[in-house]
């Protein structure tokens, strides 16, 4: 629905809280993006913002634009 929520298939019995912080990428290699300044452009952060048993939705925060909903259905998010 909304450009700047995503739902993710992890929630409570994960350990995942209202509040925690998730790092977006497009690429499965996510801790190697971290380590060059071009890669760290590509991260997204996003706050979560509901939480149930086995899903949360998180809010965008900062990071490239989520305009393209489909690569948002083949991202990483990585618990920040």
């Amino acid at each position: 629905g909304v450009a700047d929520v995503v739902k993710i298939n992890a929630g409570q019995i994960a350990g995942i809280n209202v509040g925690d912080q998730f790092l977006i990428s497009a690429d499965k290699n996510i801790l190697n993006q971290s380590l060059s300044m071009e890669g760290l452009s590509g991260l997204g952060l996003a706050k979560v913002h509901s939480v149930t048993a086995h899903a949360a939705i998180l809010k965008y925060v900062a990071g490239p634009e989520w305009s393209q909903k489909a690569m948002l259905t083949r991202s990483v998010a990585m618990h920040f």
